[in-house]
C-alpha cells in the first residue's frame, strides 16, 4: 500500500508494509529511495506494521531545508500517520540514521526502540574518509569550482564514491561521452544541497540531546564502509546510556541492501527483546487497512 502525504509544501509517498504488530519506521539514505529497504522489510511484516517513507521530497525543495528543519517536517509526518501516538521503533540507514536520531530526540518516550545502519555522523565532513572527497564539498566554498571539477578525469571517479553517499548509479564513469550537461548539473545541485545541511548545523546542539534518553540503540557497522570510519561512527555509542554495537566484517555503506540476509533478523531479534513493552503500551492497535485517508 502507498499513500501520498502532505506536510505544507513537501509530499511524501509513505509505503506501509504489513498489517498488524509493532509500528516500524524505515528510513533511507540522502538520494536514496524506500527500495532500498526491498530485501529488509519482507523479514519484518509478520509481526510489524513497517512504514517507508521516501525522503527525497527533504532534499529537493527550492530553498534548503535545515537538518532541524527537516526533523521537524518528518515528525509532524510521522504525527500525521500516527494518529494514536503508538509507540514506534526507527530504523535508518546512512543519512536516515542520522535523521532518525533527530526524530528520537523530538519524540523522547514515543520511541522505544532505536536502530542506526552505518549513521552518518554528527558534523560528517571532517570525518570523510577520502581526502578527495572532503576537498570535493569544499569545492562548494569558491563559486564555479565545482562544475569545472567534475568535468575532470579525477572528477568523475569521485562520482563513484558520491554513488555511495547520493544512491545514484553511475555507469562508465568515465566515460566523457555519457556524461550530459544534464547530469552534471544534478550532481552539482545535489553535492551543494548535501554539503550546505551539513555545514549550517549546530552539531553540538544535538550531540547532547539523548544523553539521559533511557531506550537502548543498536548500531551496526560495516568495515568495508568507504565513507566513514567506523570509530567516528561508535560515538553514537557515547552519546545515549544503553547501546549496543555490532560491525560487519563483510559490510560496506549500503548494507541493507548487500546484507540485508544478516542484518534484518538481528534487527528483528532486537525489536522482539522488548516488543512485550511495545505491546502493553499500545492504547490502540491500527490496522493499515483501516487507517484514515
Amino acid at each position: 500500500m502507498m499513500e501520498r502525504v502532505q506536510i505544507g509544501s513537501n509530499e511524501f509517498k509513505v509505503f506501509y508494509r504489513g498489517k498488524t504488530g509493532v509500528l516500524t519506521l524505515l528510513l533511507h539514505g540522502y538520494g536514496g529511495s524506500p527500495f532500498d529497504w526491498q530485501h529488509f522489510w519482507p523479514y519484518l511484516v509478520d509481526n510489524h506494521r513497517v512504514i517507508i517513507p521516501n525522503l527525497n521530497s527533504l532534499f529537493t525543495t527550492e530553498k534548503s531545508l535545515s537538518f532541524s528543519k527537516q526533523v521537524e517536517v518528518l515528525a509532524e509526518l510521522i504525527n500525521k500517520i500516527n494518529l494514536n501516538r503508538e509507540p514506534l521503533v526507527i530504523v535508518g540507514t546512512s543519512y536516515g540514521a542520522t535523521l532518525s536520531w533527530g526524530l528520537r530526540a523530538h519524540f523522547q518516550s514515543l520511541v522505544r526502540g532505536h536502530v542506526m545502519i552505518n549513521p552518518m555522523p554528527l558534523d560528517p565532513l571532517p570525518t570523510l574518509k577520502s581526502a578527495q572527497l572532503r576537498m570535493l564539498f569544499g569545492l562548494n566554498m569558491v563559486p564555479g569550482a565545482l562544475p569545472l571539477f567534475l568535468k575532470t578525469k579525477l572528477g568523475r571517479e569521485l562520482m563513484m564514491d558520491l554513488g555511495e553517499i547520493f544512491g545514484f548509479s553511475f555507469n562508465n564513469v568515465l566515460d566523457q561521452e555519457s556524461w550530459s550537461e544534464k547530469k552534471l548539473n544534478l550532481i552539482q545541485r545535489v553535492t551543494q544541497r548535501f554539503s550546505w545541511v551539513v555545514q549550517n548545523e549546530d552539531w553540538t546542539y544535538w550531540s547532547g540531546q539523548l544523553r539521559d534518553h533511557c531506550i537502548p540503540l543498536l548500531l551496526m557497522t560495516g568495515c568495508k564502509d568507504k565513507l566513514f570510519n567506523e570509530k567516528d561512527l561508535r560515538s553514537y555509542q557515547h552519546m545515549v546510556p544503553f547501546s549496543e554495537h555490532i560491525s560487519f566484517l563483510s559490510g560496506d555503506h549500503l548494507m541493507i541492501r548487500s546484507l540485508a540476509h544478516e542484518i534484518a533478523p538481528i534487527v528483528l531479534k532486537f525489536v522482539d527483546s522488548f516488543k512485550d513493552d511495545l505491546e502493553e503500551s499500545k492504547t490502540v492497535l491500527t490496522p493499515f487497512a483501516a487507517k484514515p485517508a
